[in-house]
């Protein structure tokens, strides 16, 4: 049988961080096992920071439109909106992982460029459960004073709004 640790390669594009530090003493169980104790790695600078925290998949997640691979006839509609900068009230669904949040978040990129943090409101609809919650959000994120660019409107997203 072939050994299947000797086939496991490390990829050097992923961040890769060292838990413990020189010196470390063994923590005793109370059933007299010894594990190494863990402490927290030592953090240089604010980016170091983000990219710790930063999962891999949001990481590597497409950004703009042009990015995205597949759902060419979606894709090409969605840059048709973008370049228009005329957004309609749009419903998407299709399978999971086929790229419905990514593809409303690059369009959403695109058509606000740096205000896009500002003009963005993504609710979750299996995280925000009750009517009066999403009210409550959307009321008061409507409310807010945000510079967008002009003719550019505030987007709210409702990812799985059918649960």
């Amino acid at each position: 049988m072939k050994n299947m640790d000797s086939d496991i390669v490390l990829d050097s594009d992923v961040d890769m961080m060292d838990v413990t530090k020189e010196n470390d003493e063994p923590t005793s169980t109370s059933n007299n096992a010894t594990i190494p104790s863990i402490k927290e790695p030592s953090v240089t600078s604010k980016s170091e920071t983000t990219q710790i925290r930063t999962p891999w998949l949001e990481k590597y997640r497409p950004k703009v439109l042009s990015d995205i691979v597949g759902n060419e006839d979606a894709i090409s509609r969605l840059q048709y909106f973008a370049k228009q900068g005329n957004l309609p009230n749009i419903i998407i669904s299709g399978p999971p992982g086929c790229g419905k949040t990514t593809s409303i978040l690059c369009l959403a990129r695109e058509m606000l460029g740096e205000a896009f943090r500002e003009g963005v409101l993504e609710m979750n609809a299996s995280n925000d459960r009750g009517i009066d919650v999403v009210r409550t959000k959307i009321k008061s994120f409507a409310q807010r004073k945000v510079n967008l660019p002009k003719g550019r409107h505030k987007i709210i997203i409702l990812d799985e709004a059918d649960r």
